[in-house]
């Protein structure tokens, strides 16, 4: 099928915290960063999916799981100043970016994120360039759900058999065979770009 529309994550891909959150946050918690992980990503979609609407909401419950809720203070200061450092863009990823709607494909956003990081990636003006623009905790729904790439998809106005999206995490293209886009695994720039021009060619 011909490539009509091109997905993208943004953390982790086109801007994002990077390692360093979570090692920050092991370090508070004197944890080991699997025991972290397996308790922050089996919650996380409570704040992803906003059905609890802020960190300081999210983090006791964490916390909590991991006997650490005498830490939350130290942990609020990081998460806080994370979300407001969200907003390091990749230049190279924009252009290119710009670059493909220059050649008639469309281009949307799809993120696992808060309403505070998308009124924040919105104010710095990282809508402009997508036809579509969806974050997680605004629509109720996070990846890898299928019904989030078919709501991708049907905003793009393409079959979503002609959707190309590009994550950096396994688990948010795991269900790409189920719902029928061309997952494209982010490692780096010139990595994601090759790949992608070889489906558009």
């Amino acid at each position: 099928m011909k490539t009509k529309a091109i997905g993208f994550d943004y953390g982790g891909v086109i801007g994002g915290i990077g390692n360093n959150f979570t090692e920050s946050i092991c370090g508070v918690l004197n944890i080991p960063k699997e025991e972290y992980r397996e308790i922050y990503f089996s919650h996380n979609y409570l704040i992803n999916t906003g059905k609890v609407s802020t960190w300081k909401e999210f983090w006791p419950i964490v916390l909590d799981k991991l006997g650490k809720r005498n830490k939350l203070d130290e942990v609020l200061k990081i998460s806080n100043s994370v979300t407001y450092s969200y907003t390091d863009f990749d230049q190279l990823i924009l252009s290119y970016i710009s670059d493909l709607r220059s050649r008639g494909y469309k281009t949307g956003l799809l993120s696992n994120a808060t309403k505070e990081v998308g009124r924040i990636l919105r104010l710095e003006g990282l809508d402009k360039y997508f036809d579509s623009f969806f974050i997680s905790a605004e629509i109720g729904l996070q990846k890898p759900d299928p019904q989030t790439f078919e709501l991708l998809a049907t905003s793009l106005e393409v079959s979503i058999n002609n959707l190309i999206f590009i994550d950096d995490a396994e688990k948010s293209l795991s269900t790409a065979d189920i719902c029928g886009y061309t997952p494209v695994l982010f490692k780096s720039f010139e990595q994601m770009k090759e790949e992608v021009e070889k489906l558009l060619a």
